[in-house]
């Protein structure tokens, strides 16, 4: 009797709680809140050495997307780019172009444009998964880092 008893007071004070986050979540369904990135900010995430200064996403004709990204070298030496990758969601950026020799301390513009027609749609939120390859000053190998870039297309 006593088990029951423990049971049924749980399940009246935690199941309003229950009750309320189920109201709550269908609320922001269905007043058009679907996905948690259309409410929050346009942010750049890269890795330790690389900074972020602007981005953006731009909407060509036949709605071809071009991202622009201007980053910073914080690695204490000057770096070699080799090459760069994009990913505007899921879709890659083929015709990239980059500055290749970037001394430290200094920005380097890198840019790809999608040649995939209907890849953006002006106001949406894209994100772009960015792949950097370069050499570090002094050595011959090359390096990489990722980062995210999430931003509104313009």
């Amino acid at each position: 009797m006593r088990n029951a008893q423990a049971t049924l007071e749980f399940l009246s004070k935690y199941g309003w709680t229950f009750l309320m986050i189920a109201i709550i979540i269908a609320g922001l369904v269905v007043f058009g809140i679907k996905k948690p990135r259309d409410i929050l900010p346009d942010r750049c995430v890269m890795p330790a050495g690389f900074t972020c200064s602007e981005y953006a996403f731009n909407l060509l004709p036949k709605n071809n997307v071009n991202a622009t990204v201007l980053v910073k070298n914080n690695f204490g030496s000057s770096i070699t780019i080799t090459n760069i990758s994009m990913m505007y969601e899921h879709t890659p950026l083929t015709m990239c172009w980059h500055d290749a020799l970037v001394p430290n301390q200094e920005f380097a513009r890198l840019s790809c444009l999608s040649t995939t027609k209907n890849v953006g749609v002006a106001g949406e939120r894209g994100k772009v998964l960015l792949t950097i390859f370069f050499i570090p000053s002094g050595k011959s190998l090359n390096e990489k880092v990722s980062g995210n870039v999430y931003a509104t297309v313009q």
